[in-house]
């Protein structure tokens, strides 16, 4: 197993989402990076992208997310989590070897 910042995932998920050309995701995840230490996310299309990128940048067991009375989910930037080698290795490839 490895270790990734959690901040490192949101900005692998904000490449993603920008490349895939979801902007609004993308500038909803970009402005909470630069300005919160977090994301809380909801049920709209929008906050179904930013969490499906981070699923996408982590595919771990653990859930990395914080639930609340209402269902939405917080992902907090701060912090590191657990991905698979293979996990890291696919990131690799997918967001660093084609800068």
């Amino acid at each position: 197993m490895a270790t990734i910042t959690k901040e490192e995932v949101a900005k692998l998920a904000f490449i993603k989402l920008r490349s895939e050309g979801n902007k609004d995701a993308a500038l909803k995840l970009a402005a909470a990076l630069l300005n919160t230490k977090g994301i809380i996310l909801g049920i709209g299309d929008i906050d179904w992208n930013i969490q499906r990128a981070i699923d996408h940048c982590t595919n771990c067991a653990i859930y990395p997310y914080s639930t609340n009375i209402r269902g939405a989910v917080h992902f907090s930037f701060v912090g590191q989590i657990a991905i698979s080698t293979e996990q890291q290795e696919l990131n690799r490839l997918e967001f660093y070897d084609n800068i």
